[in-house]
Order: structure tokens, then sequence, then C-alpha cells
């Protein structure tokens, strides 16, 4: 479900779903069962991005991962995720050769524009405000021991990440020119993070996608409890 709004600066996504090749691309010997965000706003302040943050704001973040079941794999299968593996790999490689061969044969004004759109980038990435609510990544084995499901996952209740000034107060951060080496300052702010590890779980894998949904956000633990962390 979308809803936008590009020019008025918003743009919010309902009940993603994660493409499932994610991981082949990577190369993991793990598979993605289910992959879904209830909800992501994006917030660009399209005439104010000298003064203003971009934000990004997602809800509901549920992963679940299972072993990558060889034995059920057929041999095309195999190949299309050392493909796609590979092409990931060589993917980014051209873009790094394009990067490295982006010199010269350009006019003074193209130089300008390409330095401006550098500095307003680093701005954007500078100030970038971060919040995640409800994140619950979990990875289920019900195969290498008979009759048994062993599960382990991380929960996070919230993260906030902001970018600050030298004394940690949220600011927005203007560098002094584009070759400046001005530390910036991020404040992140965890709430309720855990992390479990069960050996004579419950399944959750095989629950139809609205049960599990419910299921997975019940299990994020929660407490009236607050903190900052500082990263400079």
């Amino acid at each position: 479900n979308l809803k936008l709004g590009v020019w008025s600066g918003e743009i919010e996504l309902k009940d993603l779903q994660l493409n499932r090749r994610i991981l082949q691309k990577l190369g993991l010997p793990l598979q993605l069962v289910h992959g879904t965000i209830r909800n992501l706003k994006v917030t660009i302040p399209w005439a104010n991005l000298n003064s203003n943050p971009v934000k990004i704001v997602a809800d509901g973040i549920f992963l679940q991962l299972s072993e990558l079941d060889l034995s059920k794999s057929s041999g095309q299968y195999m190949m299309e995720r050392a493909m796609d593996a590979k092409r990931h790999k060589l993917d980014e490689a051209d873009k790094l050769f394009e990067a490295s061969s982006e010199t010269g044969g350009h006019d003074i004004a193209a130089e300008g524009m390409s330095g401006y759109f550098k500095r307003l980038g680093t701005t954007i990435v500078d100030n970038l405000e971060i919040q995640l609510t409800n994140l619950h990544a979990r990875f289920e084995d019900s195969t290498s021991i008979p009759n048994v499901c062993f599960s382990a996952g991380v929960t996070l209740d919230s993260f906030i990440l902001k970018s600050t000034n030298s004394d940690w107060k949220e600011a927005f951060v203007a560098r002094a020119g584009e070759k400046s080496k001005d530390t910036i300052h991020k404040l992140a702010e965890l709430e309720n993070l855990g992390i479990y590890w069960n050996s004579n779980s419950d399944k959750l894998v095989h629950l139809p996608l609205r049960e599990w949904k419910v299921k997975m956000q019940d299990l994020i633990y929660k407490e009236e409890v607050g903190g900052g962390l500082g990263l400079g």
C-alpha cells in the first residue's frame, strides 16, 4: 500500500514484503522465509535540504531466516544462487570502476554542478535521521535435530539515530567546506534490545503470515526504560 506525496516531501509505504532472493546475492547459506515491514515513511524537505534533515521511519520490521536445505534444492536452484552472488559482485565492481573513471572531460559548469550535488549529498548523509521501532530478526532450524526446533533472534523496541553538536544536543550539521574534516556527532538511542537463544522452541515458520506477524510482535521485549549511546 503506497501513499505518495513526492513533491510534498512524504513517501509512505505499508505492508511491504522483502524479496526472498536478497540473500542469494550475498551468497549466504541461509534462506529468507518471511520478511516484512509494516510501515515505512520517508520525509524529504525538498526546499530546505541545506537546513532540515531527511527522516526515515520504519515500524514492524520482521525477518525470519532458516538454514538452506541442500537436500531439497535442485542443481538448477543452486546454480541460480551462485550466479546471483556472482552478478552482485560484478555489479559492485562495475560501480567502483565507473566511480574511479569519472575524471576529466568536464567543463567548469558541469564540475560546479557536480560539486554542489556532492556537498548536498554530504549534508543529507551527515544529518540523516533514522528511527526503527518493533524490529525482530529470527533464525529457526528444525531439521538438524529431529523433532527439535532451535531458534535464535534479536529484538529491538526502538532505535533512533540523530545528529548532534559537540555537546550531544540535537542539531543540524553544516560543514565549513567541501574538504572540511569536522567531526560529525551522532547520538544513538536504544530501548529494549534483546537477544534470545532457545534450544527447544515453538515453530513459527509454518504459521499463516498474519499469525506469524502477531507472534513476532509479541516476542519483542518491552519495558519503560531509556538510555543513549554517543558515537563520535
